[in-house]
């Protein structure tokens, strides 16, 4: 019966995050089909990208220059344009660098690699939905700017939920620098028939910035209340080769346990992202083998 009711609880979440989903994405595409309200139009701080999209499909890059209707724009190439406010279906800030006059947005998901976390938070109301390796969906949501709640499930194509693995992951932001991030959290695993976890405690720093950055980690397991006594530690890196390329490299080494080393592409654009890789465990005992790491992500 107690798993049981964890099941539902589970479908409830899922309806509920799927629900959330429509609602979301419904003014948009209702956008699409009538003129709506009026953007309001601002001068934005300095130093501020913003993305402008326009009612006939086009996405410009820039900064607007001055308030009224039409309002001035200037595209990162530095050209300026008069934009009536009526062909606006919206503006927002963006971060990103510009390069040769082409606007480069920011990885969506630089809070993570593959995998494992970052130092780097989510901020307040940001989010992504990720499919880890087809059979692993993960929902993240930042809470505040130095607070996320993520948690996931596998997914299992069977009526029968007793034992359905799932897992919850707060993380919270310790510190910020301009060439550093660092944070601290839980990854925890459950079942549906069982009240109790395993998981480990975690720390990570990633030293850089989004288009090439190291990242650190260190985490103790933990069972039944007991903490491991010699700790996992993860390296890792990204490098940014083009507009929407970055190469990356996620590894592990575990107390007397050997090890993990993966490599791979990132290919994203402005909300959805694809992660192809190839990773091999080490110190196993067996032949060399290597399998395919396959991510899929949107983010908000």
């Amino acid at each position: 019966m107690e798993g049981r009711t964890a099941g539902h609880l589970l479908l409830a979440l899922a309806v509920t995050l799927a629900a959330a989903a429509v609602l979301l994405t419904a003014p948009a595409a209702a956008g699409a089909q009538t003129p709506g309200p009026r953007v309001q139009i601002q001068v934005p701080a300095d130093e501020v990208t913003q993305e402008l999209r326009l009612r006939d499909g086009s996405i410009l890059f820039g900064r607007v220059l001055a308030e009224g209707d039409p309002f001035r724009f200037q595209l990162v190439s530095g050209q300026v344009l008069e934009i009536a406010v009526a062909d606006v279906r919206s503006l927002r800030e963006t971060r990103g660098r510009a390069v040769e006059g082409v606007f480069w947005a920011e990885d969506p998901n630089r809070t993570r690699l593959f995998f494992g976390p970052t130092g780097r938070m989510l901020e307040a109301g940001e989010g992504y939905l990720q499919v880890f390796q087809i059979l692993f969906p993960v929902v993240a949501f930042g809470v505040a700017d130095r607070f996320t709640l993520a948690g996931g499930t596998l997914l299992l194509f069977t009526s029968d939920l007793s034992g359905q693995p799932f897992w919850f992951a707060p993380k919270v932001g310790i510190a910020r620098t301009e060439v550093a991030d660092f944070a601290a959290g839980i990854l925890a695993f459950f079942t549906t028939d069982s009240t109790e976890s395993v998981g480990i405690l975690y720390g990570a720093a990633s030293f850089g910035d989004p288009d090439g950055s190291l990242h650190l980690g260190i985490g103790y397991g933990y069972e039944r209340g007991n903490l491991a006594s010699r700790p996992a530690v993860l390296v890792g890196g990204e490098y940014r080769v083009g507009r929407n390329v970055k190469l990356l490299s996620e590894n592990y080494l575990f107390p007397r346990e050997g090890g993990l080393v993966s490599g791979g592409v990132r290919l994203f654009g402005d909300r959805l992202s694809a992660d192809l890789g190839l990773a091999t465990p080490l110190g196993t005992g067996f032949d060399f083998f290597a399998f395919p790491v396959v991510n899929f992500s949107w983010s908000w």
